[in-house]
């Protein structure tokens, strides 16, 4: 797919580059799926996540003994040496198997970022990448995204501690100066968390396509944000348009789906055979995953495609905000 000067508006081609690369070239989604699992790319999710971390904290502050325990991995810890026969045995058994889980997990899902990155600018550039392309282009900055992205993810954890922590001495302290505390120190965190998460996108960027390091990657992305914050946060709601419309069609699709599902235990049901019955629902079930995961794969891929697309717009042209278009627009028809 070369680059052309195409006059269609900036983001109208970013998301119709991004969504027939992600079509055409399929291989992508298996990138896709495993970069869901650290949310790349859905800088807006942050917006949700902080609100519903927060909302699904309050049924369990009955539990917690200490903001300490709002740490991932620290209750499983306290328990493990709590009631175990051998605490510092089954401590370190557990901490051995959760950090082999972590390290297969940040190479898959780190190495992935990197492959959808490098895969897109290369499609965006005329070229065609397989599989093979993706994992190597993703290995190579491995250990520079994998910094930039733990930084993200520790500032956003940092951020959920932090408002956990003032939710867990309102919950006991229940006056106004607390619940203010936790208003303003949730709404300071999360517009952290969503300028961390855009800084890591386009650091991770600049560290997979041009090869910087962590420093340089990062300094970068602060410069590129801080020149166009407001194309930033346009690209943010034209993602999550891009998001609903595809959640929309995944509803749709779950719901054509389930009619020969139904129509199938139904039947089940009638010759009264409990096998058929546990076996469509099996089915069913697993038709149903494999859907989900795949709309899934396909949103991330779509979204880390347009991200990459952006940058390359950004530090290669000379593009305008939609806003500022329209207000140019808007004097023009005036006079």
């Amino acid at each position: 797919m070369p680059k052309t000067a195409a006059p269609a508006p900036l983001y109208r081609h970013i998301v119709a580059d991004a969504w027939r690369m992600s079509w055409e070239h399929k291989h992508l989604w298996i990138f896709g799926f495993f970069a869901t699992f650290i949310g790349f790319g859905g800088v807006y999710e942050m917006l949700f996540k902080a609100y519903r971390d927060q909302a699904d904290l309050v049924p369990a502050l009955s539990l917690l003994k200490s903001p300490l325990d709002l740490i991932p991995g620290f209750m499983s810890v306290r328990t493990i040496v709590a009631y175990s026969p051998s605490p510092a045995v089954a401590s370190l058994i557990f901490l051995v198997i959760a950090g082999l889980f972590l390290a297969v997990f940040a190479w898959m899902t780190v190495m992935s970022v990197g492959a959808l990155i490098a895969s897109a600018r290369k499609i965006s550039r005329g070229g065609h990448p397989d599989f093979s392309d993706g994992v190597k282009a993703g290995t190579e900055p491995f250990w520079r995204l994998l910094a930039i992205i733990a930084l993200a993810k520790f500032v956003a954890l940092a951020g959920f501690v932090l408002t956990g922590t003032n939710l867990f001495y309102l919950s006991t302290a229940r006056t106004g100066m607390s619940a203010l505390l936790f208003i303003m120190s949730f709404v300071v965190m999360t517009a952290v968390a969503v300028v961390t998460a855009l800084l890591a996108v386009y650091a991770s960027c600049y560290a997979v396509i041009k090869g910087t390091d962590i420093r340089a990657s990062i300094l970068n992305s602060w410069k590129l944000l801080s020149t166009h914050w407001l194309m930033s946060v346009e690209m943010i709601l034209v993602l999550m348009l891009v998001d609903l419309a595809v959640g929309i069609a995944a509803v749709l699709a779950l719901l054509v789906l389930s009619v020969p599902v139904v129509f199938l235990f139904l039947l089940g049901i009638a010759v009264k055979s409990r096998l058929v019955v546990m076996g469509l629902m099996a089915v069913g079930g697993a038709a149903i995953l494999l859907v989900a995961a795949a709309l899934g794969s396909f949103l991330t891929t779509i979204k880390v495609s347009g991200w990459a697309l952006l940058w390359s717009e950004l530090t290669e042209g000379a593009p305008v905000a939609k806003v500022h278009r329209i207000h140019h627009w808007i004097r023009s028809k005036i006079g």
